[in-house]
């Protein structure tokens, strides 16, 4: 008992940091998920106050578990309350992201950041600094779109994570922003082919879950019905990938999108175009402004 009450005096005496944002309906949030709603069911002239809330999961801030993203993953309630208590990692890049927006997190990074602190240990949790943050609470700076609606913000690179998780074993990651990868894409190793450019079916993809966020933002379902591409301008490693998809016909059935890839050079990578098959309408809880 005495080394638990000299833990909390510690404690106590420490400097204590609230990363939490306060959040209500105007809150900044991932446009794809609707606000908070907040209801009075009984006020004090009833004799006591009590509000009704409705908020997704992933809103301000919050912990994503893995069944958010892995089929089969667990639960919040199945996190072991000791998985919640981690050493934790800040690696600060601040300053490359007030020059470059577009920063994205690399494995390099990691490593140079270990030259200086030490490896990583196993078990941690690692946060990405980019002062994002300071724009709450206002939308439309956390999005920061640029003039053609594509989003301007930095993010983790997938080798700089799979690098945290399979080779340093850490158990989480965290970022200021709304998505975990930066607003841009950026060509990493894993997305070449046998020639060391990026792989055709790579930049196919990209272009196909832009073309189906483009029709999800329209109220709709879809699915891809037909499509083709032009491939204009190999993807280099290290090239910083724009995409951007448009509806240029909106028919009750079908939905034809343009999408166009271009470099950090302003280059057309690709083009593509996509009918998309409308398989129904989105409720009002399920639509999304993109």
């Amino acid at each position: 008992m005495s080394d638990l009450l000299s833990i909390y005096k510690e404690l106590q005496a420490k400097k204590w940091v609230d990363l939490s944002h306060q959040i209500n309906a105007e809150s900044p949030h991932f446009p794809a998920l609707p606000a908070l709603q907040q209801e009075d069911l009984f006020t004090l002239k009833d004799g006591f106050h009590v509000q009704k809330i409705t908020v997704v999961g992933q809103y301000g801030t919050h912990i994503d578990a893995p069944i958010h993203f892995v089929e089969g993953g667990r639960w919040l309630d199945e996190i072991d309350l000791k998985d919640l208590l981690l050493p934790l990692y800040v690696i600060d890049k601040s300053k490359e992201v007030a020059a470059n927006p577009n920063f994205i997190l690399s494995k390099q990074d990691i490593l140079d950041f270990e030259a200086e602190h030490g490896q990583i240990a196993e078990g941690a949790f690692v946060a990405f600094r980019s002062d994002w943050s300071k724009r709450w609470p206002d939308q439309d700076a956390m999005r920061n779109l640029d003039e053609n609606g594509v989003q301007q913000s930095p993010g983790w690179s997938r080798e700089a994570l799979e690098f945290l998780i399979h080779e340093r074993h850490v158990k989480a990651v965290g970022h200021e922003t709304f998505d975990t990868d930066a607003g841009t894409t950026k060509v990493v190793e894993s997305s070449l082919n046998y020639y060391g450019n990026a792989h055709g079916g790579y930049l196919f993809t990209l272009c196909d879950q832009v073309s189906g966020l483009v029709v999800v933002s329209q109220g709709v379902d879809g699915v891809t019905l037909q499509s083709s591409i032009n491939y204009l301008k190999a993807g280099r490693l290290g090239d910083v990938l724009t995409i951007h998809g448009e509806c240029v016909h909106s028919g009750r059935t079908t939905r034809v999108v343009d999408v166009d890839i271009t470099n950090q050079d302003g280059a057309n990578v690709c083009k593509a175009t996509f009918t998309m098959f409308v398989t129904g309408q989105r409720s009002d809880e399920r639509q999304v402004r993109i």
